[in-house]
């Protein structure tokens, strides 16, 4: 076919590698320009986002008890916020205090 591109997927590499293991599934990654988040999702009670540095290097993770699927940060109010499989979206205001708040529903009308 014309136009379609083909790539060796062998010849990809990352830039930056995550050695993490958060013990479920990681579902997400944000940056707010100086650090990187990455958060994780499949059991409620065992919910983690991480921080790294840019270059790639673990510097702490905050345990949550939310099922998490993605995690996105608003330049705007410079928060984190985490949409989870309860369909609900939730601002972090504060990782290190764990605070958590609900945001709003989401429809799926």
């Amino acid at each position: 076919m014309a136009g379609l591109l083909s790539l060796n997927a062998q010849s990809i590499s990352p830039d930056i590698y995550f050695d993490d293991e958060p013990g479920t599934h990681n579902m997400g990654i944000t940056s707010d320009g100086e650090f990187f988040y990455t958060c994780n999702g499949g059991k409620t009670y065992d919910g983690k986002i991480s921080k790294y540095s840019k270059s790639g290097n673990f510097m702490k993770s905050y345990e949550i008890d939310l099922d998490m699927r993605s995690i996105m940060n608003n330049p705007k109010d410079g928060l984190l916020y985490v949409n989870c499989y309860d369909n609900n979206i939730y601002k972090i205001t504060d990782l290190d205090a764990i605070d958590v708040f609900f945001h709003r529903q989401l429809s799926c009308n």
